[in-house]
């Protein structure tokens, strides 16, 4: 496979974990690095949480590095991805994962990514598309990315129904 076969599941994978669409670099940057690891998203995952931005986008459930609201951390990638917070089952199911020590947020961000199913997938693809569409926008015409928070905010509104 190429890299560029790699690119709707980078773009889904920014949208799950940072709510927002890849900037031109990165997705060239992880598509590559998931090409040159036989397609392991896991390359990704465990980079994005150890990064700056999980710590800057996530502050509010963070002391530093430690996680002090696990409940507030899930329902955040629910949020970005679905538009909605956990039901309570799968909540208190990543939350123990993240509190015993069994799962990262990363971690569970693609778990979460690969078993969405019915409105719920269909949303996330929605997200995914316009974060694709954005993105090919931003390489052709050399526009910078912007403020991450606009992005953010854009791909909030999209559901189900929105492509």
């Amino acid at each position: 496979m190429a890299a560029s076969d790699y690119v709707t599941d980078v773009q889904g994978l920014y949208v799950a974990y940072y709510g927002r669409w890849a900037d031109v670099g990165g997705l060239e940057y992880w598509t590559n690095e998931v090409d040159q690891n036989n397609g392991n998203l896991d390359v990704i995952v465990n980079a994005f949480g150890n990064s700056e931005e999980y710590e800057n986008t996530y502050s509010e459930f963070l002391d530093g590095t430690t996680i002090t609201n696990a409940e507030g951390l899930v329902n955040a990638l629910f949020q970005n991805m679905f538009g909605r917070d956990a039901e309570e089952a799968g909540l208190n199911f990543y939350v123990n994962q993240i509190n015993e020590g069994e799962a990262t947020l990363a971690e569970i961000a693609l778990d979460v990514y690969n078993g969405a199913q019915g409105t719920d997938a269909d949303t996330l693809n929605n997200k995914v598309a316009v974060a694709e569409t954005v993105t090919d926008d931003l390489e052709a015409t050399g526009v910078d990315y912007g403020a991450i928070a606009d992005a953010q905010t854009l791909l909030s509104d999209v559901n189900e129904n929105v492509s």
